[in-house]
């Protein structure tokens, strides 16, 4: 009996190998016919998903994009507000190697794309897309209370992202160099800063709970 082959799960696994590839020896080597090598299959098992180069690096982004949504969904169910736009974010702080190999993939994609039009517009979709949900919970948070009333809620989300970039650029060019507690120590400042003063915590508060924290412990 011929065997029956599952066209989008090779379409996946092709895909993963590219960003395996990039990851760890970069996107000037990536071809077709390395990553067949890689994946032990023919160049034209490959060509069939992917025509050249640039549709490769197209799949590998997806391919970690695909990753990282899937561990959002998991760590933003049930949460609201700051949390949630908190919790969304940490799944992408490069603070393992894998993660880290995610973003020498964005990385090598956004590089890409200043030349490459139909690049840039997946770019500006999906950012787009990014800043619509983030704008509109912190919009929901700023009614319950939560963000301050004078924060401008587009400039804000941007604010986020961006310091969640600038660390990952730092740690795929000098990885370790910020320690996984500080990723996320610089991710909730950034954050706390959006947060209204009636929803802040008092200094003794604070003090009190770690406090209880210590003893506890």
């Amino acid at each position: 009996m011929p065997k029956i082959v599952d066209s989008e799960q090779q379409r996946r696994e092709i895909s993963a190998q590219a960003a395996r590839w990039i990851a760890t020896r970069g996107l000037e080597t990536l071809s077709l016919r390395n990553v067949a090598a890689a994946h032990g299959c023919s160049k034209g098992m490959v060509q069939h998903y992917f025509a050249d180069k640039e549709e490769l690096l197209f799949g590998a982004l997806l391919h970690v994009t695909a990753a990282y949504e899937a561990r959002e969904q998991e760590v933003v169910a049930g949460y609201k507000g700051l949390e949630r736009i908190e919790r969304r974010f940490v799944v992408v702080l490069p603070m393992s190697g894998s993660l880290r190999d995610e973003w020498v993939v964005r990385l090598a994609f956004y590089a890409r794309a200043a030349l490459a039009p139909k690049m840039q517009e997946y770019l500006h979709s999906h950012v787009s897309k990014a800043l619509r949900i983030g704008t509109r919970e912190l919009r929901e948070a700023q009614l319950t209370g939560d963000v301050a009333r004078d924060v401008n809620l587009v400039r804000a989300y941007r604010g986020i992202m961006a310091t969640v970039a600038g660390i990952a650029v730092s740690e795929v060019v000098s990885p370790g160099v910020i320690a996984p507690a500080v990723q996320k120590r610089m991710l909730r400042d950034t954050i706390s800063t959006l947060r209204a003063a009636s929803h802040a915590k008092h200094p003794s508060r604070l003090r009190k709970e770690l406090m209880r924290s210590a003893a506890a412990s």
